[in-house]
């Protein structure tokens, strides 16, 4: 995906080639642009991009400092322009933040972004990441050399690096699903954390680490709140976040399902750049699409379905595990198969990115866990064991569990569908508005349980798009009498039977759940039941190194005889066809040649 890749310490006339070779590992299309290498005695790095956004080569020099950058920056709040229009790229912008304000002055920039400050007077590296860790930024050291790139497996191409899998990395992607805090794969290799700035003393070889932001530095309102100048508050934040990311100039369109946050994202979108395309991904007559047509045509949105079938999924997933980097499971990197279609209609995405979690509390089941940290309500959610979640001291005075959801689960599960996105657009995401969730956080926990003040925002702020147009979650819209109210609950045969004695029910509560795959099936039907076998039976399987032979042959048979779900089964095939593609190259995507 786009981003950066360099070394500090590497001989002089190796290191352009070995920075080359970092950045061919991370070329994942034809339209890559690679700027040139840059070199300046023991420094040497690059960047490569989409060729979509800031225009003129990096890095940005001056002052004493050079700086590379990848990604955007929305505002910035203690600017001269706070809209930050007048600067000529992000890696000025940077430099001029990093110089004029220090490291204190990152915490006033909403962007998704990472960057590399080299401080020439203090003989410094940087690392710098933004508040919440949207863009991977991971970083090796050997000796006196240090690395750095925006995906792990670029470090494939330094001198001597041979690759370790980490055995807790293999414990916890099958555990969990995904990898937790800054852990990799690899051993020796870290990923750099959210809102700090890891800086590397060239003339002692150290590192230290400085966290510019952290989520205490949000202050929670008190005394009588009322819910409905609240709601048109959170609305006009969320339209403020919307317009921030999104112009009548931008070539920016939506990922359009069946939930709430993407259809409030294309309303509010709308209404800035009339027309603004939409796909939709899913089996043909899914909830998913069903509704998104709905809400396209309302919006005046040009609207396009990809159809997902038990023949046509699997497949496209493959080179997903090669520029995710084994971190999203091959049963979770949804409407990858559409991605090229995608493409043909925008290049920038407004993606609805942990709005249900951020506004409507999605992970917040029960009122007990409401405003305090629970650590085995964590497991559970997570379907893990304590054990796998390692220490979360620093979570545990913050009196709430979304921060560590936040930054585990959402940053190194949800965050990698977005990955696989950002190989061919780019992808902005809305609901991390400062603004916008800071004015959420602030608020006790009870006004986002069960959606409560986001339900009403957007009755209020959109009701076209929802008092009648159903929910696919429920089949149901938001905005509900009492008697759907208690319908919405039924199964999909028993709503069936009732919409066909109130036919004027059907668009309120909907007629079932038709879900937008069947994996379940999918999976023990070619050609995928073939390749689960021949991935996870073939004698020298990588896995067994880090997984016991029994238990793995046992969840293959309960999985066979229908008694085990299809999700661990896909994290054993994801890690395999991870290991191998990283360790052998075995199903590599084919390499592109550089632009």
């Amino acid at each position: 995906m786009p981003g950066l890749a360099g070394a500090l310490g590497v001989a002089s006339p190796e290191a352009p080639g070995v920075v080359r070779g970092m950045i061919g590992l991370m070329r994942h299309g034809s339209g890559y642009v690679t700027d040139d290498v840059y070199q300046e005695s023991a420094l040497c790095g690059s960047r490569i991009h989409l060729g979509l956004l800031a225009p003129g080569a990096q890095p940005h020099c001056g002052d004493g400092l050079v700086v590379w950058a990848e990604g955007e920056i929305y505002v910035d709040r203690r600017g001269p322009d706070p809209s930050m229009t007048t600067e000529p790229g992000i890696a000025a912008r940077l430099a001029r933040v990093f110089r004029s304000r220090g490291v204190s002055g990152l915490a006033d920039l909403d962007g998704a972004f990472v960057a590399v400050v080299w401080d020439d007077r203090r003989q410094t590296l940087h690392l710098i990441t933004d508040r919440f860790g949207t863009r991977q930024l991971f970083w090796t050291r050997r000796g006196d050399t240090l690395a750095w790139a925006s995906e792990s497996k670029a470090f494939l191409a330094l001198p001597g690096f041979v690759p370790r899998i980490d055995a807790t990395a293999v414990s916890q992607f099958v555990g969990a699903g995904y990898l937790l805090g800054e852990r990799t794969w690899l051993e020796g290799v870290d990923l750099a954390p959210p809102g700090t700035v890891l800086s590397w003393d060239a003339r002692t070889s150290t590192m230290t680490t400085q966290r510019y932001w952290w989520w205490d530095r949000i202050a929670r309102r008190s005394g009588k709140l009322d819910p409905g100048t609240l709601s048109d508050e959170l609305g006009h934040l969320f339209r403020q976040a919307v317009r921030r990311r999104c112009s009548p100039e931008d070539p920016a369109g939506v990922l359009l399902s069946g939930g709430l946050d993407s259809r409030a994202l294309l309303a509010a979108a709308s209404e800035i750049s009339p027309g603004l395309p939409s796909l939709t991904f899913g089996r043909n007559g899914c909830d998913d699409i069903r509704i998104a047509t709905q809400v396209a045509a309302l919006a005046g949105s040009p609207h396009r379905s990809w159809i997902l079938t038990a023949a046509n999924w699997l497949e496209p997933r493959i080179p997903g595990v090669w520029w995710s980097e084994g971190q999203c499971s091959l049963l979770h990197m949804h409407g990858i198969e559409a991605r090229h279609a995608v493409r043909d209609l925008f290049s920038i995405n407004l993606n609805g990115f942990a709005g249900d979690l951020i506004l409507g509390g999605s992970y917040l089941h029960s009122e007990e866990v409401l405003d305090r940290f629970d650590r085995g309500y964590i497991a559970r959610m997570m379907g893990c064991d304590e054990g796998v979640l390692g220490d979360t001291s620093a979570y545990e005075d913050l009196g709430r569990v979304d921060f560590y959801f936040l930054d585990n689960r959402v940053r190194r599960f949800t965050q990698m569908g977005t990955v696989n996105w950002l190989t061919i657009i780019l992808d902005r995401q809305p609901f991390l508005d400062l603004d916008l969730l800071e004015f959420a956080y602030s608020l006790p926990d009870a006004l986002r349980f069960k959606s409560r003040l986001y339900n009403s925002m957007l009755l209020r702020a959109f009701p076209s798009y929802y008092r009648r147009i159903p929910w696919q979650k429920t089949g149901a819209a938001i905005a509900l009498p009492p008697l759907a109210r208690r319908a919405k609950a039924l199964p999909r045969r028993a709503r069936s039977r009732l919409v066909r004695s109130f036919p004027g029910l059907a668009p309120v509560i909907g007629r079932g759940s038709y879900a937008l795959h069947d994996y379940e099936a999918w999976l023990r039907a070619e050609p995928a039941r073939s390749f689960v076998a021949t991935t996870l039976g073939r004698p020298d399987a990588l896995l067994w190194d880090f997984v016991d032979r029994a238990l793995l042959e046992r969840d293959l048979a309960t999985f066979a005889q229908r008694e085990l779900g299809v999700e661990q089964v896909m994290r054993y095939v994801t890690a395999e066809v991870w290991l191998r593609q990283l360790l052998t190259g075995e199903s590599r995507p084919e390499a592109i040649s550089p632009q």
